[in-house]
């Protein structure tokens, strides 16, 4: 019976991490929708950007990125699996691997998530394309 519960543990804590990656990605999807119509254009992703563009020099550093996350997702009310890989998502995020999140990185971004090449992301194609890429950072 021991061993059943210690064998339990993982999977709980693994659950919680999913339980909170679902809120935490409905968040990051309300907080992109501008127009409150459940899709994201491409221009509503614009806006998000030049929120976090603070100097306004049209990218976004590691440091910046790094302080907006500490912000919105810290490690006391959320998760610290999910806050660490929140963290790492800026390597995927910098498609071009120059160091910045960049409008070109954004478009393969917008590009990717859009599954039906619409011009549109859902918040089902949301959800699909960022559950695939946390559980690549959380599980490696």
């Amino acid at each position: 019976m021991r061993f059943l519960v210690l064998a339990l543990i993982p999977a709980l804590a693994l659950a919680q991490s999913a339980a909170d990656l679902t809120v935490t990605i409905d968040g990051v999807f309300d907080a992109l929708d501008y127009s409150l119509n459940n899709e994201i254009a491409r221009d509503e992703l614009t806006k998000f950007f030049q929120t976090y563009d603070a100097n306004h020099d049209n990218r976004i550093s590691r440091a910046d990125y790094t302080a907006a996350i500490d912000e919105n997702f810290p490690n006391e009310t959320h998760d610290p699996i999910i806050t660490n890989a929140y963290r790492n998502l800026f390597d995927v995020l910098d498609n071009n691997k120059n160091g910045f999140i960049e409008p070109n990185d954004l478009d393969a971004v917008f590009r990717n998530a859009d599954d039906n090449n619409n011009g549109i992301v859902t918040r089902p194609e949301f959800h699909k394309y960022f559950n695939e890429i946390f559980i690549f950072l959380v599980l490696g």
